[in-house]
C-alpha cells in the first residue's frame, strides 16, 4: 500500500496513547491483492472529510467518525508508524501493556500494515535489509527494532535497571495453534485440529489474565536475533483466494514482552507489545468462486472458522460495551465464546491495555457491504472503556521460587502414568506449563540472582522428558544467547 507514495492522514493534534483508540485505514484502489475486476480507474466507495468517513455502495450510505486517526490512499507505513507506534513505545517502557489490532475484510491491507508486502519477512530473515528500517516494514518489524535499541540504550545508562526483550508468536487456524518460531513444512498434509492444542500450544482461559502456554519465549539479546524473529514471522500460513493472491488464512499474534529489573530493590516488571494481525472475514462466493462449502476445500472451512471466531470477538465486544453501560462487570469465565482469540485480547476488552484498533478498508465498490460490517465493529470497539493500570513490579526471588514451584509441581505429575496417553489435554497442558516455567527461571536467573537455589540438575531433566522433546534444548539455546 506504499505504492502510491505519500499521502496524508486526517488528524486534529497528535493524540496520546490512550486516546488514539480508533483508526481507520484506506487501502488505494487497485493496489496490491485487488479483488477481480478492481482498477485503479474506477471511482473509489470510500470518501474522507476529517475524520469522518464515508462508504456508498451495497444500497446504503453510511458515515463513520469514530477514528482518532485516518490513513487516507497513499499514507506509507512510515507515516502509520510515526502516528501509532511513538507514544504506545513510550507507554510500554513507562510500565504499561500494548495491544495493536489489525482487522478487516480479506485482501484489505491488515497483513501490510502489521508486517509489510508479501515475501518481506522472508527476505529481512535472510538479513537483506540488515537491521536498518526497511520503507515498506509495518507496524511489527519497525516495532521490534524500536524497542531493541531503546532497551540497549536503558541498559548502557548505568542506573541500575537492566532491560531484556523476549518475543514470542503463534498462528490460530483450523490446523491448530501453531509456534511461528518452530513451525515447519514438514508436518505432513494439512489436517483439523478443532481443539487446537495438538501441537502443544494451549491458551489458557482459567488464568487471569489468560495467556498462551507451551511456545518459544525467544530472547531477543543480539541483532542476529532480530533476524531469527523476522524469519519466524515469514512462517505465515497464506494462500490464494479469488479476494487476494496472498491471502494469510490465519489469526497471527506475536509479542514482545519487556522484563524489567531494578537492582535497587531487586524487583522485575513485565510488560507486553502484542500485535494481532487477524484473518479477514470472507464471504464464500467471493473468496472461493461458490457459496456450497465443499467446493471450497480446506480453505472453504478455514474461511468459515476464521469467521466464527470474528463473530465471537464481535459479541464478546458488544456484550461489554452493554454491560458497561449498565455499570456490571464482564465475566470472561461466564463468556467463553468457544473462541480462544476472545481471551487472548482480554486487556484490549477489560481496558487495561494500551490498544488500537486498525480497521483496515477496501476502496472497491464491490467490497462496500463488507467495509460497512468492518467500520461498524470499529465504532462498537471504540466504545470500550480504558481504564489503563500499570504493571506492578515483583521481587525476582519470589518470581524464581514461584517458577521452581511449578517446574516440581508439573515434573511431579508427568512422572507418573497418564490415562488417555501423551494427547490427553490435561498431559498436553502440564506440559505447556513445565516448557513455561523452566523459560521463565533460564530468563529470571540471566538477571544474576538466585542461582543458588537453581533447579537441581535432576529435575531439569525430568522436566525436558515429561515437557516433550527440546524443553531442556530451548532453555540451553536461550542461555547461549544472552551470555
Amino acid at each position: 500500500m506504499s505504492g502510491g507514495g505519500r499521502g496524508r492522514g486526517s488528524r486534529t493534534s497528535r493524540p496520546s496513547a490512550e486516546e488514539l483508540g480508533g483508526v481507520i485505514r484506506v487501502k488505494p484502489l487497485g493496489v496490491g491483492g485487488a479483488s477481480p475486476g478492481e482498477g485503479g480507474d474506477g471511482a473509489s466507495a470510500i470518501s474522507v472529510d476529517g475524520r469522518t468517513v464515508t462508504v456508498t455502495g451495497a444500497s446504503r450510505t453510511t458515515d463513520c467518525s469514530f477514528a482518532t486517526y485516518v490513513a487516507e490512499p497513499g499514507v506509507d507505513n512510515t507515516q502509520v508508524y510515526d502516528e501509532l507506534m511513538r507514544s504506545r513505545v513510550d507507554a510500554f517502557f513507562e510500565g504499561y501493556n500494548v495491544n495493536l489490532l489489525a482487522y478487516g475484510q480479506t485482501g484489505s491491507g491488515k497483513t501490510h500494515t502489521m508486517f509489510g508486502p508479501p515475501g518481506i519477512m522472508s527476505r529481512a530473515g535472510a538479513g537483506a535489509y540488515g537491521i536498518d528500517v526497511c520503507e515498506d516494514y509495518g507496524l511489527f518489524p519497525r516495532g521490534v527494532i524500536a524497542i531493541f535499541r531503546r532497551a540497549q540504550q536503558e541498559n548502557a545508562a548505568g542506573n541500575g535497571k537492566r532491560y531484556l526483550v523476549s518475543c514470542g508468536a503463534i498462528e490460530l487456524s483450523i490446523m491448530g495453534n501453531e509456534d511461528m518460531f518452530h513451525k515447519s513444512d514438514a508436518d505432513g498434509a494439512m489436517g483439523f485440529d478443532l481443539n487446537g492444542i495438538q501441537k502443544g500450544i494451549v491458551i489458557d482461559d482459567v488464568s487471569v489474565p489468560p495467556g498462551v502456554r507451551g511456545h518459544e519465549e525467544f530472547v531477543v539479546s543480539t541483532e542476529r536475533d532480530i533476524l531469527r524473529v523476522f524469519a519466524a514471522m515469514a512462517a505465515r500460513n497464506t494462500n490464494s483466494t479469488e479476494l487476494n493472491d496472498s491471502s494469510s488464512r490465519s489469526h497471527c499474534i506475536a509479542w514482545l514482552h519487556l522484563h524489567r529489573f531494578d537492582a535497587a530493590d531487586g524487583t522485575v516488571a513485565k510488560t507486553k507489545f502484542q500485535f494481532c494481525d487477524l484473518a479477514g472475514s470472507e464471504r464464500m462466493k467471493d473468496a472461493h468462486g461458490s457459496e456450497d462449502y465443499r467446493d471450497g476445500g480446506m480453505e472453504g472451512w478455514q474461511g468459515m472458522v476464521t469467521n466464527f471466531s470474528l463473530m465471537m470477538l464481535s459479541q464478546a465486544v458488544r456484550q461489554k460495551v452493554q454491560l458497561q453501560r449498565k455499570g456490571k462487570r464482564f465475566s470472561f469465565k461466564q463468556a467463553k465464546f468457544a473462541c480462544p482469540l476472545v481471551p487472548l485480547l482480554h486487556g484490549s476488552i477489560c481496558g487495561t491495555d494500551l490498544t488500537a484498533l486498525i480497521v483496515c478498508c477496501s476502496s472497491d465498490p464491490a467490497n462496500a457491504s463488507q467495509t460497512i460490517n468492518a467500520l461498524d465493529f470499529g465504532a462498537a470497539f471504540a466504545k470500550l472503556h480504558v481504564n489503563k493500570r500499570a504493571v506492578r513490579p515483583k521481587p525476582l526471588a519470589a518470581l524464581l521460587d514461584a517458577a521452581r514451584g511449578v517446574v516440581r509441581e508439573q515434573t511431579a505429575a508427568l512422572s507418573g502414568k497418564r490415562a488417555g496417553g501423551e494427547q490427553n489435554r490435561y498431559t498436553i497442558m502440564r506440559r505447556a506449563k513445565l516448557r513455561d516455567a523452566e523459560q521463565l527461571v533460564d530468563l529470571l536467573q540471566s538477571f544474576g540472582a538466585g542461582n543458588s537455589g537453581g533447579v537441581d540438575a535432576g529435575t531439569q531433566a525430568e522436566g525436558s522428558s515429561g515437557g516433550g522433546a527440546g524443553a531442556h534444548e530451548v532453555g540451553a539455546q536461550r542461555r547461549g544467547s544472552m551470555m
